[in-house]
């Protein structure tokens, strides 16, 4: 087999290997975390975001 052919299929099988691991992995990661407030802050008990606590009232 050609080395040019021998690489390109190393790289097109690592990039498959990769989107998967974030489709599958990564994504659902990120959307539980958006949706649980732990991306960009926590949610007050009036239902509402917040900016993370710092202790400064």
């Amino acid at each position: 087999m050609d080395p040019i052919f021998q690489g390109l299929a190393i790289s097109l099988m690592a990039g498959e290997v990769a989107s998967t691991l974030l489709s599958r992995m990564a994504a659902p990661v990120l959307y539980y975390m958006s949706e649980s407030g732990k991306l960009w802050g926590h949610i007050n008990p009036s239902g509402r975001y917040s900016a993370i606590h710092t202790g400064a009232v």
